[in-house]
């Protein structure tokens, strides 16, 4: 078995049991241990506060965009599509939870 192993992975030495526990762990539950980690680190109203921050930004973008007079009304509404086009991706996705 160790010539096996040193000749596969170039070492004798097994990994620890709970390595494999724990890769197991997570390649068959991980939505589970995906939502354990994001209650555990995750504040409660962090990502809805992110959320409403890009919002604003958008909204600010758009706003911005009016006062433009470099800029030809078809470009800006290309540009206010592209900036409401946008989409959030904060933390983690809905489905985790």
């Amino acid at each position: 078995r160790a010539r096996y192993r040193k000749a596969l992975y170039g070492t004798t030495v097994e990994d620890a049991w709970w390595r494999d526990c724990v890769r197991y762990v997570q390649s068959s539950m991980e939505n589970a241990v995906g939502a354990l980690y994001v209650r555990e680190t995750f504040a409660g109203e962090s990502k809805r506060m992110v959320s409403d921050l890009i919002g604003k930004i958008q909204k600010a973008f758009v706003e911005t965009l009016e006062e433009l007079s470099w800029m030809d009304a078809s470009s800006k509404e290309k540009a206010r599509e592209k900036a409401m086009a946008i989409k959030e991706h904060i933390g983690y996705p809905a489905y985790i939870l």
